[in-house]
């Protein structure tokens, strides 16, 4: 299969062959649909940035987000990385600090945050821990100091928060409210 290349200006987004050809045109409305011109698109998009850098590895079929997709830092470190079925986010989600270092993990089912979802600081600590379920915050949300020591601890039940505890950076409590 030739290589797919995406240049995107303004609401128009072009598709191009290796050797320059363009084989499709999509157009973003304000109505939040595109206007689909030309060849149906299947297999890798690859698009770059002006340096001549990978920017990004996205896999489409019949003309649809499906597959393994990477988003890249200019430097060529991975920025992101996720899955789409038909098109949405299902499976693993990471996102990383150009460092390479993971930024930010959890899953996705259908297109919804599922399950535990950690956000950490470039330091590497945990920065939150939180449960969803239906893309909705259901069980704890922890949030840490950059330090390391517990912060906040929420407590929700399908998307309403029911309780909230605040600790200092010695771990002591110091406000707690029911809802």
């Amino acid at each position: 299969m030739d290589e797919i290349i995406s240049k995107i200006s303004g609401n128009v987004q072009r598709f191009y062959l290796e050797d320059g050809k363009e084989v499709a045109k999509w157009i973003y409305k304000d109505d939040g649909t595109i206007k689909k011109e030309g060849k149906v698109i299947n297999g890798v998009v690859k698009e770059y940035f002006s340096s001549g850098k990978i920017q990004s590895e996205i896999s489409y079929k019949t003309g649809e987000l499906d597959g393994l997709y990477k988003l890249y830092f200019e430097s060529g470190m991975l920025e992101e990385t996720g899955t789409f079925k038909d098109t949405l986010l299902e499976g693993v989600y990471t996102q990383y600090f150009e460092s390479g270092d993971i930024k930010l993990e959890g899953i996705y089912k259908k297109g919804y945050r599922e399950g535990i979802f950690k956000l950490y600081y470039q330091n590497g600590k945990l920065e939150s821990y939180a449960i969803y379920k239906n893309g909705e915050l259901d069980g704890v949300l922890r949030r840490y100091y950059e330090s390391g020591p517990l912060g906040i601890e929420e407590v929700y039940m399908r998307g309403k928060l029911k309780s909230i505890k605040e600790f200092d950076e010695n771990g002591n409590l110091t406000r707690e409210r029911v809802f």
